[in-house]
C-alpha cells in the first residue's frame, strides 16, 4: 500500500470533527483551484476540469450532510451558502468556464478561515 495514502487516511480516520471540516474545505479549494486552472490553459483540458468540478460537488454534498438539523439559523445560513457554491460549481462545470468558480473560493476560503480560528480557540491579545 502506499504510505502516503495511508498517512492520509489515519489523518482523516483520528482528526477532531472541526478538523475534518477544514480538511474538506481544503480539499474543495485544492479541486476548485485545479479545475480553474484546467479551464484557463490555451488548450483546456475539459477532462480535468470535471474530474475535479464533480469531486467539488462531491464535497460539498459532504459538507451538506454534516449539517446538523437541529442547528437552527446558523444550520441554515451554511446550507444556503453550500447550495450557492453547489449550483457555481455545476454551472462551471455545464459551460466549461471558470468564473463560476470565484465566489465559490471566496466563500469556501471565508468558512475555512472561520473553522480555522474555531478549531485552534480563540487568539490572545498581546498587552
Amino acid at each position: 500500500m502506499n504510505p502516503l495514502l495511508t498517512y492520509q487516511q489515519h489523518s482523516v480516520e483520528t482528526a477532531a470533527p472541526g478538523h475534518l471540516i477544514v480538511m474538506l474545505y481544503d480539499a474543495l479549494l485544492a479541486a476548485v483551484d485545479t479545475a480553474g486552472a484546467a479551464m484557463s490553459r490555451e488548450r483546456p483540458d475539459v477532462e480535468l476540469a470535471h474530474e475535479r468540478l464533480t469531486r467539488a460537488q462531491d464535497i460539498v454534498a459532504e459538507l451538506l450532510g454534516c449539517l446538523d438539523p437541529a442547528g437552527g439559523s446558523i444550520t441554515s445560513s451554511l446550507a444556503d451558502l453550500y447550495e450557492f457554491c453547489h449550483h457555481q460549481l455545476v454551472e462551471a462545470n455545464l459551460r466549461k468556464v471558470p468564473e463560476p468558480l470565484d465566489p465559490v473560493r471566496e466563500v469556501i476560503s471565508d468558512l475555512r478561515e472561520a473553522w480555522v480560528q474555531i478549531v485552534n480557540g480563540p487568539v490572545e491579545a498581546s498587552a
